[in-house]
């Protein structure tokens, strides 16, 4: 089973920003009702991926839902995040490129985990904690990443029933190829909802998972999908979630 050109995207379908002279009153925390998840078969002849499709109605008391153009500039939007060691205190900066050179630091490499003993506490090698580093298609090097989750605000967490018992699904066990790493698969980011206004909001949320191998992979299970919405303060909303469904019963 191999994913392929896998993508994640997130849309906002629509946002109702209270506009009455006294806004509702909602929990700063966000809350979530899931409307429905609906499936579309693609076409890999014509490129296009199977999608699984997503609509969430929400409410948040104090607007802070969405990523901004600040947080856009944070380290912390960035997924995943790559480690500099400084070579003198072997103190570790997180940063985006583990190409990039710094005075007095060097990036941590699988190299690093099995000749310094700072280090050789690191993850084993495994997709989502170690990356090919690659130079004109060739590895030249293995890098520690970790998986930042402030870079998203979306997660979808999906179980499979396998003998009446379901059983979380990785879709990097999946297909853990160096190349078709896929560890945040069911993961996805919406933009700033408030446009700038520190208010109430209400609406729906859409978002879209996309691969080309969806179907390959869950056209035989029975599944359970959960989903939780996280606000810029990291207040993560309830748990919602549909379960015992197959792909045919919810493809549209």
């Amino acid at each position: 089973m191999r994913l392929t050109k896998i993508s994640l995207l997130a849309f906002l379908a629509s946002c109702l920003v209270g506009s009455c002279v006294d806004p509702p009153k909602y929990l700063s925390t966000p809350h979530i009702d899931l409307l429905d998840i609906t499936f579309k078969r693609g076409n890999a002849a014509a490129n296009q991926q199977d999608t699984l499709i997503f609509r969430l109605k929400f409410t948040d008391g104090d607007g802070d839902l969405g990523v901004t153009d600040a947080d856009s500039n944070s380290v912390e939007s960035y997924n995943p995040l790559y480690y500099y060691y400084s070579t003198s205190n072997f103190s570790v900066q997180p940063w985006i490129n583990p190409t990039d050179q710094f005075t007095g630091y060097k990036v941590i490499n699988y190299a690093v985990k099995r000749s310094i003993a700072q280090f050789d506490t690191l993850p084993p090698l495994l997709c989502g904690s170690w990356e090919p580093l690659r130079k004109n298609g060739v590895v030249v090097d293995t890098i520690y990443t970790k998986q930042n989750l402030k870079a998203y605000n979306v997660n979808v967490d999906i179980y499979s029933k396998n003998n009446g018992v379901y059983e979380t699904f990785d879709p990097w066990i999946a297909d853990a190829e160096w190349n078709q790493c896929s560890y945040n698969l069911f993961r996805a980011a919406f933009p700033d909802l408030s446009n700038g206004r520190q208010t109430a909001l209400d609406g729906v949320i859409t978002f879209r998972i996309g691969s080309f191998s969806l179907y390959e992979i869950f056209n035989t299970r029975t599944l359970q999908m959960n989903i939780v919405i996280y606000d810029r303060a990291r207040h993560v909303s309830n748990v919602v979630g549909k379960k015992d469904f197959t792909i045919a019963q919810i493809t549209k």
